[in-house]
C-alpha cells in the first residue's frame, strides 16, 4: 500500500458509516411519514397521501445520500470492508423505532444488535487495506476468471427461475422468495460498484499516466449506477 492510498480506508469506513447512519434514519422517517398519512388520509394503500408528508420526503431524500455514500465506500475500500458496515443501519433503525416510534427490541433483537456492531467491529480490524483490483484489466480478469464465470451462470439461472417460476406463485405468501432475489441481484451489484469505483479513485489519482475511462470495459461497468434502483424495486415488492 502506498502512503497516497493510507487514507483510502479511513474516509472509505467514515462513508460507510455515514450511509449506514442515512439508510437507518430514512427508515424511521419514511414510516413515521406513513403513519401519520394514515392519521390524516386513512388507509396507507388506498392512495398516493403520503408523498404530501415531509417526513417521508426527508426519509427518502436520506436514503439517497446514504446510497451515494455507500458507492463511495465501495470506491475506497473492499467490499469485504463495507458491507458488514451496512448492518449498522439496521442497528441504528432498530434504537430510532424505540424512540420515535415506540418499538421496543425484545432480547433477542438486542443480542442481535449488539452482534452487529461487534462483528462489524472485528471485519473493521482486520479487513485489507485496499482492493485487490483497482483498475478495469485488473477487475476483468477477476470476472472472466473460470469461477467467477460459473458461480454466474448458476446464479443468473437461479434469479430467472425464481422471478418467472417461483415469484408468481409463492411470492405474495413468502417473502423470503423477493429477499433471495433482492440478495442475488445485489451480489452482482457489489462487484460492479467494487470496480467501477476503485477505477475511479485510481484515475483520479493517475489521470495523467493510467486513467482507466480509456478502457471501454469501464464504461461497461457503469451499469452499477443504475442497478440499485432496479435493486430497490425488487426489495420493496417483498414488503
Amino acid at each position: 500500500m502506498t502512503e497516497e492510498q493510507g487514507w483510502h480506508k479511513p474516509v472509505g469506513i467514515t462513508l460507510a458509516l455515514l450511509s449506514g447512519a442515512f439508510i437507518g434514519s430514512s427508515f424511521i422517517l419514511k414510516k413515521k411519514g406513513l403513519l401519520d398519512a394514515q392519521k390524516k388520509h386513512g388507509e396507507i394503500g388506498s392512495g398516493h397521501s403520503y408523498l404530501s408528508s415531509p417526513l417521508w420526503w426527508i426519509g427518502l431524500l436520506l436514503m439517497a445520500l446514504g446510497e451515494i455514500c455507500n458507492f463511495g465506500a465501495y470506491a475506497f475500500v473492499p467490499a469485504i470492508l463495507v458491507t458488514p458496515l451496512g448492518a449498522l443501519s439496521v442497528v441504528i433503525s432498530a434504537i430510532l423505532s424505540s424512540i420515535f416510534l415506540d418499538e421496543q427490541l425484545n432480547f433477542s433483537g438486542k443480542v442481535g444488535c449488539g452482534m452487529c456492531v461487534l462483528g462489524a467491529t472485528i471485519v473493521v480490524l482486520n479487513a485489507p487495506e485496499t482492493s485487490s483490483a483497482n483498475t478495469m484489466p485488473q477487475f476483468f480478469a477477476y470476472v472472466v476468471a473460470p469461477g467467477f464465470l460459473v458461480y454466474s451462470g448458476v446464479l443468473l439461472f437461479l434469479i430467472l427461475y425464481l422471478i418467472y417460476q417461483v415469484s408468481p406463485r409463492y411470492g405474495s405468501k413468502y417473502p423470503i422468495v423477493y429477499i433471495s432475489i433482492c440478495s442475488m441481484v445485489g451480489s452482482f451489484l457489489v462487484v460492479s460498484i467494487q470496480g467501477f469505483g476503485s477505477s475511479i479513485v485510481y484515475s483520479g489519482s493517475n489521470w495523467n499516466t493510467d486513467n482507466q475511462f480509456r478502457y471501454w470495459t469501464m464504461y461497461l461497468s457503469s451499469h452499477s449506477l443504475f442497478l440499485p434502483s432496479y435493486h430497490k424495486f425488487i426489495s420493496s415488492t417483498s414488503l
